[in-house]
């Protein structure tokens, strides 16, 4: 029997391009069912595929799958920056049947918390900064030490270190409870801030139970 979530939060899938985990992900939108899906940005890589087209048979069933998902499942996209081609869209507070795209959500958890929901990019100081600069800092500090620790460049960890800080200091300003993202593709879980990973490196995903409980978890076959 299939598990039954009262929500799923998913991003970075990065549908476009050859690094996505894409069977791994048609598996797993098969595989549960759940009240909410959230779609936390970068599910379809407009970077990549202006640089160099590329798409396959698993990627449009994945579509496909979600479309499908949404006949009986509130769908929320939250488009991120690789997918910032869509954000237009939530202007004219675009739907269509239970599937939205929308800027950020604020969702009301079992347990009585207000979630902020966002990619994260917005709040992602150094995608501002030139990368010359960034990679210049990165060589005059001992985060190197951390970035090993949790399997990150000092590059990916400087990011993931400010761009969390960012959006804790945002919820405690708009007195929201937590905030979950993707964008920096490091998955984690703590009762104010969570990220729900990857589909490139991690295939992982953040659900929230029917009994209040939130999980970290990661696919496998």
């Amino acid at each position: 029997m299939k598990p039954h979530y009262n929500a799923v939060f998913i991003s970075d899938t990065h549908l476009g391009t050859s690094r996505t985990k894409d069977k791994e992900l048609l598996e797993f939108l098969h595989s549960f069912k759940s009240n909410r899906l959230y779609l936390v940005g970068d599910i379809i890589d407009g970077w990549a595929l202006e640089r160099r087209h590329y798409w396959n048979n698993t990627q449009t069933e994945i579509i496909r799958r979600i479309l499908k998902i949404s006949h009986d499942t509130e769908v929320i996209y939250i488009p991120g920056n690789h997918d910032k081609f869509i954000r237009p869209f939530f202007r004219y507070n675009f739907s269509f049947g239970n599937f939205s795209i929308q800027d950020y959500v604020l969702h009301k958890a079992i347990d009585g918390r207000t979630i902020y929901v966002t990619h994260g990019d917005k709040h992602d100081f150094w995608m501002h900064i030139p990368k010359p600069v960034i990679n210049f800092l990165a060589r005059f500090t001992d985060l190197p030490i951390f970035a090993e620790e949790r399997q990150q460049t000092p590059k990916r960890y400087m990011r993931t270190t400010w761009t969390e800080s960012s959006v804790k200091r945002h919820c405690k300003l708009k007195g929201y409870d937590a905030a979950l993202t993707g964008h920096t593709h490091y998955p984690k879980i703590e009762k104010e801030f969570m990220n729900d990973g990857d589909w490139v490196k991690h295939c992982s995903y953040i659900v929230e139970h029917t009994n209040g409980e939130w999980e970290l978890k990661y696919y496998e076959k």
